[in-house]
């Protein structure tokens, strides 16, 4: 009985072990295709320059004078 038990016991062993290995492979190439999405949308992403003024503080100076 504990013969097969053991047998038994590698047996599960090796096809959790295999189960494993195939999700852990399946997940890193779904990761790999949406970072390749992320990264081709964000290059999509419109360049907008930085204001160089501050207009808002200027803007209320001359509400106040």
């Amino acid at each position: 009985v504990r013969a097969e038990g053991d047998r038994l016991a590698s047996e599960v062993a090796g096809q959790v072990r295999d189960a494993f290995a195939t999700a852990t492979s399946r997940i890193y190439a779904l990761t790999a295709v949406i970072m390749l999405v992320a990264v081709l949308l964000a290059l999509r992403i419109p360049e907008l320059p930085l204001r160089t003024t501050h207009d808002r503080i200027e803007a209320s100076r001359a509400e106040g004078e």
